[in-house]
């Protein structure tokens, strides 16, 4: 009985000096400001919160605005004006999309297509990104350095012939001789060249968040391939720029896409397809009218799904009403 009264004291001792020594090591710790669970659980915190911004940051939305215009030098796209009335060969299209589970949607409202002719007409692109809250967040991908790391690209995919083309195309993936694109953004990034002074940059610094194209193939069908990245380093190879078609292939191992998207576009006629001295008459058919006339009223009627007399409406009031030149005053 004396034998296990001494081993449970012997135990009851060994358990309050247990007890003392990690008192006493916490009270150290304390003493020192250095409690091990405080810098984990900032740390933790810390990195919440930049989860938390990053991912309020994050883009949910791109609306990509489009016009019609003509050059005036290599960076000075101008709007086109129109003939009052005019509805459909004025191109003020806008199309949306969306993050969904990864991906990015095209709105249920957008245009079936970007309906645009060939070659002379230019076609000006502005891309903006906004994040869930719906606040513009191109900055990010511009400033502080951002802008040396990202760029936009175009490609054209599923190249078809189409709208009564008169011989058998085929696209030999000679994207130069299919379609241009020429980097128009500036320094400030949303400031306008015409109007604020601001520096073209997209020759050394391309972006395309502001850029034109031109189309040099008429009456053919084709999803244009928009590929926005960011470059883990650079995106400047031996400290030239990349075309705006061909991302280098090694650079883009380590690359991180942040949209992908692809716009339809129907190439319906070339600009020099006009309906000289036309005069519809609305008592007509359409079995009444010239080939010719047929056919061009016709690519007009199918691109946005009118009827043969809407677009005929269309190319008299286009060629007969009354334009001002300087009536539309978008630039860059």
């Amino acid at each position: 009985m004396k034998l296990k009264k001494q081993n449970y004291l012997m135990t009851l001792a060994a358990l309050l000096l247990a007890v003392t020594f990690s008192m006493g090591l916490a009270s150290c710790s304390k003493d020192n400001g250095e409690d091990p669970t405080v810098e984990p659980k900032k740390e933790q915190e810390k990195e919440q919160k930049q989860e938390m911004e990053a991912d309020e940051n994050a883009p949910a939305k791109i609306v990509i605005t489009v016009h019609d215009g003509h050059m005036h030098g290599p960076y000075g796209f101008h709007k086109n004006a129109h003939a009052k009335g005019v509805k459909h060969l004025a191109v003020n299209a806008t199309f949306t999309y969306h993050q969904k589970d990864g991906k990015w949607v095209a709105d249920a409202q957008n245009p079936n297509a970007l309906n645009a002719q060939s070659p002379s007409t230019a076609y000006a692109f502005v891309i903006d990104y906004y994040n869930a809250k719906g606040e513009k967040i191109n900055g990010q991908f511009i400033e502080n350095g951002a802008d040396k790391c990202h760029q936009h690209f175009f490609m054209p995919e599923n190249v078809k012939e189409g709208f009564g083309k008169e011989y058998k195309y085929s696209y030999n993936n000679d994207i130069e001789e299919f379609m241009e694109y020429t980097y128009c953004d500036t320094n400030p990034w949303n400031k306008s060249n015409k109007y604020d002074g601001a520096a073209f940059t997209g020759e050394d610094n391309p972006l395309g968040f502001k850029g034109y194209f031109k189309f040099y193939e008429s009456r053919v069908t084709f999803d244009l391939l928009i590929k926005f990245v960011e470059f883990k380093d650079t995106k400047f190879v031996n400290s030239e720029t990349m075309s705006y078609y061909e991302p280098n292939k090694e650079l883009l191992k380590t690359a991180k896409t942040i949209a992908e998207i692809r716009l339809p576009v129907n190439v319906y006629m070339g600009r020099g397809e006009t309906l000289k001295n036309f005069e519809p008459q609305w008592d007509k058919k359409e079995a009444d009218y010239s080939d010719h006339e047929k056919k061009i009223i016709n690519s007009l009627a199918k691109a946005y799904n009118i009827t043969f007399l809407e677009a005929a409406r269309e190319f008299y009031l286009e060629q007969n009403g009354e334009i001002n030149p300087e009536g539309e005053q978008f630039w860059f």
